[in-house]
């Protein structure tokens, strides 16, 4: 059973938390909701329910620009600024999408570790319904995983794009 939460129920131990990219500014430092996103994270390590996180993401591709460092590099040092040691934080750098975030992190990761049990926590302007198909089509049966949203945008050019995209996917 998969399930969406906006806060983690007290007793849920994971292997791993996966953050999905996107939130890094062009001098690579993290944006405000993404701040939000890895201070939640870095609480739930914290509190013991989990012994790594993933952190994804290499640039958005769409980007003229491209930042100083990798979304993951950005988030990794966030992370690492709130007291997560730096053995626990797992850098996915290839991925410019949330398709790619998710299988790529799955690759060269989850799978080399035979972590299966997964706190995914998207970006606010990642739509459930959307993450919830890549996750089931990538992980499919074989994983247990929640999503937690931190803040969702249902601004409605986000809702469109968004639908837009899960057409495309499926």
């Amino acid at each position: 059973m998969h399930l969406c939460y906006y806060e983690v129920m007290y007793n849920s131990r994971y292997d791993a938390i996966i953050l999905l990219g996107g939130g890094v500014n062009l001098d690579g430092s993290v944006d405000d909701s993404a701040k939000e996103r890895l201070e939640r994270a870095s609480q739930i390590y914290s509190q013991g329910n989990t012994q790594a996180i993933i952190v994804c993401g290499l640039h958005g591709y769409k980007g003229v620009k491209k930042p100083l460092l990798s979304e993951a590099q950005a988030y990794a040092n966030y992370l690492e600024s709130l007291g997560i040691p730096s053995e626990s934080i797992y850098l996915e750098t290839k991925s410019q999408e949330t398709l790619g975030n998710l299988l790529f992190a799955k690759m060269h990761i989850i799978m080399q570790h035979k972590w299966d049990s997964l706190l995914v926590i998207p970006t606010q302007n990642q739509m459930t319904e959307r993450i919830d198909y890549l996750l089931n089509k990538i992980f499919g049966n074989d994983y247990s995983w929640d999503m937690l949203r931190v803040g969702e945008n249902i601004e409605q050019t986000n809702l469109d794009r968004e639908a837009k995209s899960l057409k495309h996917t499926k």
